[in-house]
């Protein structure tokens, strides 16, 4: 009587045993555009404000006032508009990796929401 129990169990791990190698569980990679329909960058009315929160993320901890990495100083909303004035081209090449100095330096190219909501920004007038 033991004995089948013994055996009962030893048959009931070997079927889970077989089920979770036939049927993993757990990780699984998807893309997000699958599992969500495709995500939309709203860059309809773009402000300082939410361009700010991408530059203090991305920029400004590098390029301060008292120390511009590369002789570039945008800290503020200022500076960055005197930037934009001079280098838009170059700003805008470097944070798509298009040129010779992609930003951030030794860093991931920014996702292109950011980077859309960084032209729009531009492109409706750089409003505050």
């Amino acid at each position: 009587m033991e004995h089948l129990k013994i055996s009962k169990l030893k048959t009931l791990l070997g079927f889970l045993m077989v089920g979770f190698v036939l049927f993993p569980t757990g990780c699984y990679y998807d893309k997000q555009d699958e599992l969500y329909g495709e995500v939309t960058c709203d860059t309809s009315n773009v402000s300082y404000s939410r361009i700010k929160t991408i530059l203090e993320q991305q920029c400004y901890g590098c390029h301060t006032a008292s120390a511009p990495s590369g002789n570039v100083a945008i800290y503020d909303y200022n500076s960055l508009i005197q930037y934009v004035q001079s280098s838009k081209s170059t700003l805008i090449g470097s944070i798509k990796h298009t040129t010779a100095s992609p930003m951030p330096k030794g860093g991931q190219k920014w996702d292109a929401c950011k980077i859309e909501s960084l032209e729009a920004w531009i492109n409706q007038g750089m409003k505050r």
